[in-house]
């Protein structure tokens, strides 16, 4: 199984080549955590809109492949810390 920060690493590059539709500033690692079926469960979380000193933060859940680092899916998560 690969490393959590290789993991990490892979849902950060999955996020810049989205850029265009998911802010990739102000990234924060909210959780991550192995499955029992080699995959990583990260929560990732990122200003909603990058240029308000207020805006709030918005959740992406991803869930990626333990053995080879590719991304398998991204879903929004609550807008609520966990």
């Amino acid at each position: 199984m690969i490393s959590a920060r290789q993991a990490m690493d892979s849902i950060v590059k999955y996020i810049r080549d989205l850029s265009d539709y998911i802010p990739s500033t102000d990234l924060r690692l909210e959780e991550i955590e192995p499955s029992d079926n080699d995959e990583w469960m990260i929560t990732v979380s990122y200003l909603e809109n990058p240029f308000s000193e207020s805006s709030g933060r918005a959740y992406k859940l991803f869930r990626g492949d333990g053995n080879s680092s590719e991304v398998r899916s991204m879903k929004t998560a609550s807008s609520l810390p966990f």
